[in-house]
């Protein structure tokens, strides 16, 4: 059944047992013209209009990205400093990139129309091939990742945290960590991870793609139509 997308989302969740057994799922070619979500383009657009949400990750950690007040406009993110890191082959991340582009909207409210959940979309994304990402780590809300450009390797574990401590950034141990899926994303390709499994992204070449965490429990939902005047 399509929504507001070509997205045959009955293919996810035929293969999808979200009730009993939730478990990570790979689909291969899943998402049609996925550069029409994120591209290079997208990417200099969103570093040029100043309103983009930054993130720089050097050496698997997130640095300090530089501020800089603009007359009444408030304080943004150093473009120079980010394009200087991007070049530089860091991982980047830009957030809130629902907003700036119709189809990942359209994707967002699929998901939402679907399921009862508030997303959102966060950009992934580094240039050559000596960037590094987050290692091995958890996220709270389930988690969609499409690859729109290059490829990049993934390693996703059937180890899972509790609750209990899934706010105190606990590290686990390696050792006990088993991966579930070993794979390489390319164009198209998206992940389904759920809530607090472990997971791990390693970037080998000039990359990008769109992560959407739905959230489950919040209240009140991003207007993602768009308004004509």
């Amino acid at each position: 059944m399509n929504y507001n997308t070509s997205i045959n989302w009955d293919l996810f969740q035929n293969q999808a047992d979200l009730i009993h057994n939730d478990k990570p799922i790979l689909l291969k070619n899943f998402i049609p013209n996925p550069e029409k979500l994120l591209s290079w383009v997208d990417v200099e657009n969103a570093l040029n209009n100043y309103e983009s949400n930054w993130e720089i990750i050097k050496n698997n950690e997130k640095i300090n990205i530089p501020k800089e007040n603009i007359l009444w406009h408030g304080e943004y993110f150093n473009k120079k400093f980010i394009h200087d890191n991007i070049n530089n082959g860091e991982t980047f991340i830009i957030e809130k990139y629902s907003i700036q582009n119709s189809y990942i909207r359209s994707i967002c409210k699929d998901l939402e129309f679907l399921f009862p959940v508030t997303t959102g979309a966060h950009v992934y994304g580094s240039k050559g091939t000596n960037s590094t990402s987050f290692p091995y780590h958890y996220d709270l809300p389930a988690n969609f990742i499409i690859q729109t450009y290059g490829q990049c390797d993934w390693k996703i574990y059937k180890n899972s945290i509790s609750l209990l401590f899934s706010n105190l950034n606990k590290p686990p141990n390696p050792d006990k960590l088993i991966p579930i899926i070993e794979t390489t994303l390319f164009p198209g390709d998206m992940l389904y991870i759920p809530p607090r499994i472990y997971h791990a992204a390693f970037p080998n070449q000039s990359r990008l793609s769109v992560s959407i965490p739905c959230y489950n429990g919040i209240k009140g939902r991003w207007d993602k139509n768009y308004y004509q005047l």
